[in-house]
Order: C-alpha cells, then sequence, then structure tokens
C-alpha cells in the first residue's frame, strides 16, 4: 500500500454575500441525502418527523432535500443540536457533547463520497468524529488530535489508513469531502475543494449496510462540537459530482469554492 499527502495551510475561499441562498441542488447519481439546515421545511424537531423547527429550536429530524431517501434523526432530546442562524446562513450547533444525528441503516456502494459544510470548535480527544460510517468494514473522519482539528481517517479492513494533516482547521468554515473510488483504489481527502491527501490501496471491501453518523464518530461516543450547515452524500465518486456538490455545500456556508 502506498500513499501521498500534502497540506493546504491557508484556504483560499470567498464568502458569498448571498449567502445561503447559492446554487440550485446538484444532480449526483447514487443519491443518499442532500441536507440543509437553511431549508426549514426539511427539518422537524421531533425524530417521528413533527414538529415545526424555528431559529433556537432542537432538531430531531433532518430530511434530505431533492430525490435523497435517507433522513437522520436523534431520537434522544438532550442529543438533538439547535438550529441558529445570523440571518443569511442557517446552521445545526452541536454541543459537543452529545449532539449528533444518525440513520442506522444505509445501503452504501463501495464507491462512496461526503461533502459537508462545517466549522468545529470544539475537540475531545483523537477520534473526536465529524462524520462516520459504522459497520464491520466502515471508516470515520476524525480529529486525529486531542484538542486539535486535523482530519485524519480511520478506516476498519479497507486497506488504506489517513493520518493527521500537519494544519489545524479548527474554528473556521470550511468544506469537507471524502471519497472512496473502489475502481481506482483510493481514498481522497479534500479541504475547500482542494485535495489534502490521497492514499492508495482501497480494496472497495466497504460493508453494504452501514450507520451513518453527523458530528460523532462510528462508536456515537466521541463528537465534535461547532457547525453543520450542509451536507451531500452519494454512492460514487465521480470529480464532476464532487466539483458539483462542493459548490452547492459551500454556499451554505457562505464559501465560494
Amino acid at each position: 500500500m502506498f500513499g501521498i499527502g500534502f497540506d493546504v495551510p491557508t484556504l483560499a475561499v470567498r464568502r458569498k454575500a448571498s449567502g445561503a441562498a447559492g446554487p440550485t441542488l446538484p444532480a449526483l447519481s447514487g443519491l443518499i441525502g442532500l441536507y440543509d439546515a437553511a431549508d426549514v421545511g426539511t427539518l422537524a424537531q421531533n425524530s417521528n418527523g413533527t414538529g415545526a423547527v424555528a431559529i433556537g429550536d432542537p432538531v430531531g429530524h433532518w430530511a434530505s432535500a431533492g430525490m435523497g431517501p435517507v433522513n437522520v434523526s436523534q431520537s434522544i432530546t438532550g442529543r438533538r443540536p439547535i438550529l441558529q442562524s445570523d440571518g443569511s446562513r442557517y446552521w445545526f450547533e452541536c454541543d459537543g457533547s452529545d449532539d449528533m444525528l444518525e440513520n442506522t441503516s444505509v445501503a452504501v456502494s463501495p464507491s462512496f463520497t461526503i461533502v459537508m459544510a462545517v466549522h468545529v470548535d470544539v475537540i475531545n480527544n483523537y477520534t473526536s468524529g465529524v462524520f462516520s460510517l459504522d459497520a464491520a468494514n466502515d471508516f470515520q473522519i476524525q480529529s486525529a488530535h486531542s484538542s486539535q482539528m486535523r482530519f485524519g481517517v480511520g478506516a476498519s479492513n479497507l486497506g488504506f489508513s489517513m493520518g493527521a494533516q500537519s494544519v489545524d482547521y479548527a474554528n473556521q468554515d470550511l468544506v469537507m469531502t471524502f471519497s472512496l473510488d473502489a475502481v481506482a483504489g483510493t481514498a481522497v481527502l479534500r479541504l475547500n475543494g482542494a485535495v489534502v491527501n490521497t492514499q492508495t490501496g482501497y480494496n472497495g471491501g466497504l460493508s453494504a449496510t452501514q450507520k451513518m453518523r453527523f458530528m460523532v464518530n462510528r462508536g456515537a461516543g466521541n463528537e465534535v462540537g461547532g457547525r453543520l450547515y450542509r451536507a451531500a452524500v452519494w454512492n460514487g465518486a465521480a470529480n464532476v459530482e464532487i466539483a458539483a456538490a462542493e459548490t452547492w455545500v459551500g454556499a451554505g456556508a457562505g464559501l465560494s469554492l
């Protein structure tokens, strides 16, 4: 197995004056979900999808926009993030203690991509997770540092490992992308549209059914705190789709890539 990686110390992005308005929903083959904190019609206070959400309310259900079939939720009242806004952007404020959203049965393919707009400001330990899949063969995108956001990837039975970046990316809005390409045999991490780490040796063995979690690791026990603006999740790894998703997701945080 062979890997290459490099860091981008300064992430060159611009804030969009229009904030969360941004581009239209991207067309992604193999769509799992498009999630937008600004789309209050997709939010509910309760995990069963009931109870309208206003600014300052807890979010127990986040439905996919567009045609995505997978919703995420939180059945425990005290673990629900809070909807917040600065007037143009909307996000879920996660406390870094126990807030997270999940779906416990998601069908995935060997090629898989997650794109998220986040702002991490609470890191509890090395394995504090931003996003995770949980099954026999799975992965988690983690802090990879006890108090900084270094974006490492821990993988089980997938043929690769991805260590921490040398830069602390905490306390800033950014777009994080992680893709598995079963055809190329690669795992790629991108931050704000730039590739920062590529690992070869991915064996295509991602388990077909996963527990999918936002803002926590695959053990559902080590969270990160901060803001979650938008996310796009799908089965595939085409570069043209990744670019379209990054544009849409970034706009939710007021970022233009």
